[in-house]
C-alpha cells in the first residue's frame, strides 16, 4: 500500500476483476482499509494485520464488516502473539488468523509447530486459530526460495499461504 487511498482502492478493484480468488487487504492505513471494504466487503476479505499499535481499531473494523483479521506482532514471538490474541478475544472477536512474523524460515518452522502443539496438545486457546504464512517474506525475490517457503508452510500447518512471485514453472 503506497498510502494513496485511490490507488489502493483501484488496485483492489483490479484484483477483484482479474484474480477471482480470496482477497487479503494489506495496509497500515485504516482509512484505506475502510475505503477498500466499501468496494469488496461483500466478499469478506482477510484484513492484514492487527498489531500492538492498531489492534483495537482493526478489530472494530473487522467486526463491523464481518471479516477475518490477521493478528501479528512487530517483533515476532509467540508469547507476544498470544497476549495480543487474548486482548482481541477480550474485545469480543474470535475470527482471527495468526501471523508469526518469524524472522527466518527456520523460525517459521518452529513457530508453526509450537502453535499447533500448544493449541491441540495443551488446549492453549490464544493460539488455537489458523495460521498464515507469507512465502515472499523469506525469498528476497527468488522464486525457488519462495516455493521452498510455500512447501514449509504446507508441511508445517499454515492454513493460508500467500505467494507473490512464484512462477508456474517453479511450482
Amino acid at each position: 500500500d503506497s498510502g494513496d487511498k485511490n490507488k489502493f482502492v483501484n488496485s483492489v478493484k483490479l484484483v477483484q476483476e482479474v484474480a477471482k480468488r480470496a482477497i487479503v487487504l494489506d495496509s497500515d492505513n485504516i482509512d484505506n482499509l475502510k475505503a477498500a471494504l466499501d468496494v469488496c466487503g461483500k466478499e469478506k476479505p482477510l484484513i492484514n494485520a492487527a498489531n500492538e499499535d492498531n489492534y483495537e481499531a482493526l478489530t472494530e473494523l473487522a467486526k463491523a464488516n464481518a471479516c477475518s483479521l490477521v493478528v501479528t506482532t512487530k517483533a515476532g514471538g509467540l508469547e507476544a502473539l498470544s497476549a495480543l490474541t487474548e486482548k482481541i478475544i477480550a474485545l469480543g472477536f474470535k475470527d482471527i488468523v495468526l501471523d508469526t512474523n518469524s524472522a527466518t524460515l527456520g523460525a517459521l518452522i518452529q513457530d508453526l509447530t509450537q502453535i499447533r502443539r500448544a493449541a491441540i496438545k495443551k488446549g492453549f486457546k490464544p493460539l488455537g486459530f489458523p495460521a498464515i504464512s507469507f512465502s515472499s517474506r523469506y525469498s528476497d525475490g527468488d522464486d525457488l526460495v519462495e516455493a521452498q517457503a510455500t512447501a514449509v508452510g504446507i508441511s508445517k500447518y499454515a492454513s493460508i499461504i500467500v505467494m507473490e512471485n512464484t512462477t508456474k514453472e517453479v511450482m
